[in-house]
């Protein structure tokens, strides 16, 4: 990923709705490409981006994403 043109957010439950607000120096959790989050949305498991080198950083939020984001996955020769 370019550093230059890279985007940075945080996802970030509340409640009912959910926030992206910059995340600051160490916020410590998951990074993932805008492919990797379009596969994870797409319903992906995390272990799969991360065996595929897609995702890194802090696993402790996996199982939440996962959770979050459980689907069938569908369409994956686009990401």
């Amino acid at each position: 990923m370019d550093p230059a043109t890279a985007a940075q957010a945080e996802l970030q439950g509340m409640g009912e709705t959910g926030g992206y607000p910059v995340p600051g120096e160490g916020s410590g959790g998951p990074r993932l490409s805008i492919n990797a989050f379009s596969a994870l949305y797409a319903g992906v498991p995390t272990a799969t981006l991360r065996r595929a080198g897609l995702m890194s950083g802090d696993d402790r939020h996996d199982e939440a994403l996962d959770t979050a984001f459980a689907a069938r996955p569908y369409m994956l020769d686009y990401f």
